[in-house]
């Protein structure tokens, strides 16, 4: 599950530095992975959050 919402997370990184005015995911650069990094973290916690688990 977690593989999962990390894809999505990398998603959702994307939509979020784009709404902030900053370039998104562009490529497969160092950029976009740390675009993508911050979204799955971003994702992640929040899911955790919801449900309930501790552990990540």
């Amino acid at each position: 599950m977690d593989i999962v919402l990390g894809i999505v997370g990398a998603i959702v990184g994307g939509l979020i530095f784009s709404a902030f005015g900053s370039a998104g995911v562009t490529g497969l650069n160092i950029w976009s992975l740390i675009v993508a990094v911050i979204g799955s973290i971003v994702v992640l916690w929040a899911y955790h959050q919801i449900s309930g688990k501790r552990t990540l």
